[in-house]
């Protein structure tokens, strides 16, 4: 399976998980009631935000590099979903563990 196909399935996967966490209300499990953060809700129009924390800058600086420019060309391929946008926000964790934790 070559690159660009596996980043579009990425992107479905991650849109079909969080569409389907965006029902209604009164549709939700009991969970989302209960939990004190709730479930996510995407209004449709709205862009889609996924994280990423990975080096951009240190030893391993190319790796993120790498994620972060796949992601984006994934995010452009897939373009719209359902009326979704997507957008990435990548972070710079340093390659370390103290990077990562102030991510």
């Amino acid at each position: 399976m070559n690159k660009r196909l596996s980043a579009v399935i990425v992107i479905l996967v991650i849109a079909t998980m969080l569409l389907t966490a965006c029902g209604s209300t009164s549709a939700q499990p009991a969970a989302c009631k209960s939990d004190a953060f709730g479930c996510a809700v995407i209004k449709p129009g709205q862009t889609i935000k996924i994280g990423m924390g990975a080096p951009m800058t240190g030893d391993n600086a190319a790796f993120g590099q790498d994620i972060s420019q796949g992601a984006k060309i994934a995010i452009t391929d897939g373009g719209q979903l359902k009326g979704f946008s997507f957008e990435l926000v990548a972070q710079d964790d340093g390659g370390t563990a103290e990077g990562g934790r102030q991510q």
